[in-house]
């Protein structure tokens, strides 16, 4: 059995722990019955996975020879919210004019991976669509959902979007990996989607603003 026939989706819980995220139907996997959705990827091999990113834990799996049995070990989800802490353990409140920003649909509270907090102004049209396509690229050739890493490739794409040499090398930096500049089709699948729709956003601000000549 090996990862290319599995047809599994990987994330992560960003505290160490690489998840199964999706099965897809009619795949080895969901065939076996023994992998479902939630399960944490303890091992492979023998290896331990404990402490790596969903996409070095994809990256093994990618590794393994074509044809060759391999052991993947799998711990169940915990049921309990033991992660979850008291509400006088969380900090201080987000502050009043934070809070009406919040509630006035102007910005939203999102939640870290080090489980801190922050207030950050609300996604354009264009952020969501954007996020969207990039997770669904990840999958497509890493294997790997990651809102978050999403949204961040999107924030280095508004801030590199005039050379993808220039694109590339701040991913790096970004996520301290080779995760997206070492492989040339996926980068520039994550590049050309977001050209695609960034015209398409300028197309229809400018079609806005014809509309709104002609109607004066």
């Amino acid at each position: 059995m090996t990862y290319q026939k599995l047809r599994i989706t990987i994330t992560d819980n960003g505290n160490g722990k690489a998840l199964v995220k999706r099965v897809k139907p009619s795949s080895v996997a969901a065939k076996c019955q023994q992998i479902v959705p939630g399960d944490h990827i303890q091992s492979i091999n023998g290896e331990s996975m404990v402490g790596s990113r969903h996409y070095e834990v994809a990256k093994v799996l990618k590794s393994l020879p074509v044809g060759v049995a391999f052991k993947l070990v799998l711990v169940e989800p915990r049921k309990e919210f033991d992660q979850i802490a008291p509400r006088s353990q969380l900090g201080k409140t987000t502050a009043p004019s934070n809070l009406a920003r919040s509630l006035s649909g102007r910005v939203s509270l999102r939640l870290r991976r080090d489980g801190k907090a922050a207030v950050t102004d609300m996604p354009s049209n264009f952020d969501i669509k954007a996020s969207e396509a990039i997770d669904d690229i990840l999958e497509n050739y890493l294997g790997i959902r990651d809102a978050e890493m999403s949204t961040s490739i999107v924030e280095v794409y508004k801030e590199k979007s005039s050379h993808m040499a220039d694109f590339a090398a701040e991913l790096k930096n970004k996520f301290l990996v080779d995760l997206v500049s070492e492989n040339e089709k996926l980068l520039y699948s994550i590049w050309t989607k977001l050209g695609e729709l960034k015209r398409s956003q300028n197309e229809d601000l400018t079609q806005k603003e014809n509309f709104e000549t002609d109607s004066d």
